[in-house]
């Protein structure tokens, strides 16, 4: 399947008719999302990457997955199981004291970048805004919180449910050519 225009697409099509199979439900926003109810098992899949929230999950979906494919169990993290792993080039981090999971860009990522624009003798400057590297996308994460905060705060009586246009009533004077008719 690899090297071809509509591998992708090929791919998704595949796993999606399985998971199907077993009762899983595509999200309507992101295809890549599923959802068993049967199980309570959330699923993500990014490329050929099947990330799950936990072992029982992992056990009902490494059944389906051994019906169709080949593959491999990259790791596992959480409070019985390994503290990091990295998935994607992004390092998945299990804090037990709080029981978070954060990840981050591949360090030696910000390494490379260091040695090839010269700045390993650079000075570094402390920024008030300036918590975590973690992200894709650092330039739109105020942007990205803002809106957030806006759909959380959701209430939907400040929508209408009525749509009013104005439109032109004589077509801009002419009913055939919709221009303006200049008279004198």
């Amino acid at each position: 399947m690899y090297a071809t225009r509509d591998a992708s697409s090929t791919w998704q099509r595949d796993y999606s008719e399985l998971m199907k199979k077993y009762e899983f439900v595509a999200g309507k926003a992101w295809p890549c999302i599923f959802y068993c109810e049967k199980e309570d098992i959330r699923l993500l899949v990014h490329g050929d990457f099947f990330c799950l929230a936990d072992d029982e999950g992992h056990a009902y979906v490494d059944e389906a997955l051994k019906e169709r494919y080949e593959y491999r169990c990259d790791g596992h993290i959480g409070p019985n199981h390994d503290k990091r792993m990295v998935v994607l080039n992004r390092l998945i981090c299990y804090e037990p004291e709080t029981g978070k999971v954060t990840y981050e860009a591949d360090p030696r990522h910000v390494e490379a970048l260091v040695r090839e624009l010269s700045l390993e003798t650079a000075k570094a400057v402390r920024l008030p805004a300036e918590k975590k590297k973690q992200g894709d996308r650092p330039d739109i994460a105020e942007a990205t919180k803002s809106l957030a905060r806006l759909v959380y705060e959701y209430h939907p009586q400040r929508f209408q449910k009525d749509l009013t246009v104005y439109c032109d009533s004589d077509h801009a004077g002419c009913l055939i050519t919709r221009r303006l008719v200049q008279l004198g």
